[in-house]
C-alpha cells in the first residue's frame, strides 16, 4: 500500500503519470494501474484525465493531505528504528547556495566528519528555484534557500536569518568595515540580483523604502562575477554577510552593515513534506546553523 500511495503523491504533485513514473523509477503504465486500482478501491474518480494531463479533483486533494501524513510517519518509524544501531550512517544529499558554500561549509562539513564518520554526505550547490526544484523531485534531501511560498509536496521551516552587506571597491572611498546608511553613500550604483533570485525583491523593496531605486543598477546572478566588478570600479553591491566574511578577512574591499535599517534575508529549510527528517539530517543541520549564526554573528549591527 506504501508503493501506491507514493505513485499517488508523485501523480499529484507533477500533475503527469510520466513525470512520477520518472520521478518514482517506474514505467507510466504502472502509475495509471496503481491510480485506477485507488479509484475502483474508493469508487472515486482522483483524476481528470486532458490531453497527456491530468488535473487532481477534490477527492484527490483531500486524500493528499492523509497521504502525505502516511508517507512522513512511515519514514518517522524507520529513521526511529535506525537509532536503535548507535553511530549514524546512511547516505544525505543536500542542496546549498553559493552563499552558504562560501565560509560555511568546510567547517560544518569538517565537524559533521568528526562526529559523524560513517555517515555519507554529498553536496549539491545551485541557486534557490533549482534546488527547490530537486528538493521537490526527490533529488535532494533537503536545501537551504531565501524562505518563499511553499508547493505541493514541500514543508519549508525557519532555518535563520542572516544580515545584508554594502561590499564597495578602493575606489569608493568608504571604509573597510562598520556600518552604513545607504542614503549617506555617494555616487550610488548597485549591482543586483535579477527578478529570478529570491533576494531581489527585498533589496529591490528596501530601495524603494529609501527612495533609491532610481539609482542606477544592473543585474548579476554570478557572485564571483559581482565581486570581481566592485573591485574594479564604482560599482556597489548588496550581498549576504555569509558570502561577505571572506572578504572582511582580505581587507581588500569595503563590507558594511546595511543600518536604518538592517536588511535581512530569511532561510528556510524545504524538504519533501511526504518525509519525515532522518538523524543524519537533523544532526548535520544543527552544525551547520551554529556556523552559519557564528559568522553572521559578527555583521550584526
Amino acid at each position: 500500500m506504501i508503493r501506491t500511495i507514493e505513485l499517488f503523491v508523485a501523480a499529484f504533485e507533477e500533475r503527469s503519470f510520466t513525470a512520477a513514473a520518472e520521478r518514482e523509477n517506474a514505467t507510466q503504465s504502472g502509475v495509471s494501474q496503481h491510480i485506477r486500482k485507488l479509484e475502483e478501491r474508493f469508487n472515486v474518480t482522483l483524476f481528470e484525465r486532458k490531453s497527456g494531463r491530468i488535473a487532481p479533483t477534490p477527492a484527490a486533494n483531500r486524500y493528499y493531505r492523509y497521504c502525505i501524513e502516511q508517507l512522513r510517519l512511515d519514514e518517522e518509524a524507520t529513521n526511529d528504528l535506525r537509532g536503535y544501531v548507535g553511530d549514524l550512517t546512511g547516505d544525505l544529499t543536500v542542496g546549498l547556495m553559493p552563499t552558504m558554500n562560501a565560509r560555511v561549509l568546510a567547517p560544518a562539513l569538517i565537524e559533521f566528519r568528526q562526529k559523524h564518520p560513517n555517515a555519507s554526505l554529498k553536496i549539491a550547490e545551485g541557486f534557490s528555484g533549482s534546488l527547490t526544484e530537486n528538493v521537490r523531485r526527490g533529488i535532494l534531501d533537503f536545501a537551504i534557500v531565501p524562505r518563499t511560498e511553499g508547493a505541493d509536496g514541500l514543508r519549508l521551516s525557519p532555518f535563520t536569518t542572516i544580515s545584508e552587506v554594502l561590499i564597495a571597491g578602493p575606489k569608493s572611498a568608504l571604509p573597510l568595515e562598520g556600518t552604513v546608511r545607504l542614503e549617506d553613500v555617494p555616487e550610488l550604483r548597485l549591482i543586483i540580483p535579477s527578478p529570478d533570485n529570491t533576494r531581489s525583491k527585498s533589496i529591490r523593496d528596501y530601495l524603494a523604502m529609501k527612495q533609491l531605486d532610481q539609482c542606477e543598477m544592473i543585474e548579476l546572478d554570478t557572485m564571483l562575477g559581482t565581486i570581481d566588478l566592485v573591485a574594479r570600479t564604482r560599482w556597489k553591491a548588496i550581498l549576504p554577510s555569509l558570502l561577505a566574511d571572506g572578504l572582511k578577512e582580505e581587507r581588500t574591499l569595503s563590507a558594511l552593515t546595511l543600518i536604518s535599517p538592517s536588511l535581512i534575508t530569511e532561510l528556510a529549510i524545504v524538504e519533501p513534506a511526504r518525509k519525515s527528517q532522518p538523524p543524519t539530517m537533523k544532526a548535520f543541520l544543527e552544525i551547520l546553523k551554529a556556523h552559519t549564526m557564528r559568522i553572521n554573528g559578527r555583521w550584526q549591527a
